[in-house]
């Protein structure tokens, strides 16, 4: 029982934080770079490609790939929020189209 104990304050801590990030979004950014830059300078810039990598693809999990540090994320029905929509940009192509 003390897993599932647990398993209830990580996920309190998970939506803590994604309210933070969602109400802070440049200070998040901040941070993920101050991470990266302290896991860079632990391992002396020997992983520093895999660590900009894994960062990059934080940033963008985090706090959205369409979002840029403090602008506001598209809103779902604008035209290009659907990657399905053939008419969005890298969306799916239509039938008969290729």
């Amino acid at each position: 029982m003390a897993r599932l104990g647990k398993l209830g304050a990580l996920a309190g801590a998970a939506a803590a934080a994604k309210k933070y990030i969602q109400e802070n979004p440049e200070k998040a950014d901040q941070y993920l770079g101050k991470a990266a830059d302290f896991a860079n300078k632990r391992t002396k810039g020997k992983y520093s490609r895999q660590i900009d990598s894994a960062s990059g693809k934080a940033r963008d999990a985090v706090i959205g790939k369409n979002r840029g540090v403090g602008g506001a994320a598209p809103q779902p029905g604008q035209p290009g929020t659907n990657p399905n929509d053939p008419q969005a940009p890298g969306g799916a192509p239509r039938a008969g189209s290729w």
